[in-house]
């Protein structure tokens, strides 16, 4: 797995409920680029909202269960 920075370490933690989608804009102290990232590296889902485009609202993320996490390599 690789190694996470400590923007996406806090980003993960930051997030309470699991199985839960959320947006830039919930989260609050996130970076839409820190969430693509942790997508990238197999810890976040994404997906995105029909409508006008917001990048901190149309764009989703939603963390993966630490099963699937360990199962995905």
């Amino acid at each position: 797995m690789s190694q996470l920075t400590s923007y996406e370490q806090r980003a993960l933690e930051s997030i309470q409920t699991p199985d839960v989608w959320f947006s830039v804009e919930q989260l609050g102290q996130c970076r839409l680029s820190t969430l693509n990232r942790l997508v990238d590296k197999g810890r976040l889902e994404r997906a995105r909202r029909p409508g006008p485009y917001s990048p901190n609202a149309s764009v989703l993320f939603l963390l993966k269960g630490e099963e699937e996490v360990s199962h995905s390599h």
